[in-house]
């Protein structure tokens, strides 16, 4: 499984927000409950699955849902800082990773 999709950089309270939801999460292994770990580079923000007996790097993340539906909300000013200049991402679904890149204006 490798799909990528675009989509829009969200506005929430003057920062951005990046909103996945739904079967390609689940189809990548992210369902409601599970814990990943979100690894900020250079325009690219890297969410990989938790299995207990991985070593932690930062603070764990828990995908959310509503009712059965999966759910990753990333908001705040972290998001506006490191996609500066983006309206858009592209987000590449695979086993256990999910990889956000700024797509940048044109």
């Amino acid at each position: 499984m490798n799909e990528t999709f675009i989509t829009k950089l969200g506005d929430h309270r003057g920062g951005k927000r990046i909103w996945i939801e739904g079967k390609r999460l689940v189809n990548a292994g992210f369902e409601a409950g599970v814990m990943y770990q979100r690894d900020w580079t250079p325009n690219t923000l890297t969410l990989t699955l938790l299995y207990e007996d991985d070593i932690v790097t930062s603070k764990p993340s828990l995908v959310s849902a509503k009712g059965d539906k999966p759910i990753i909300d990333i908001t705040g000013q972290r998001v506006a800082n490191h996609f500066p200049n983006c309206d858009k991402v592209s987000v590449t679904y695979e086993q256990g990773v999910i990889t956000i890149k700024g797509i940048p204006n044109a």
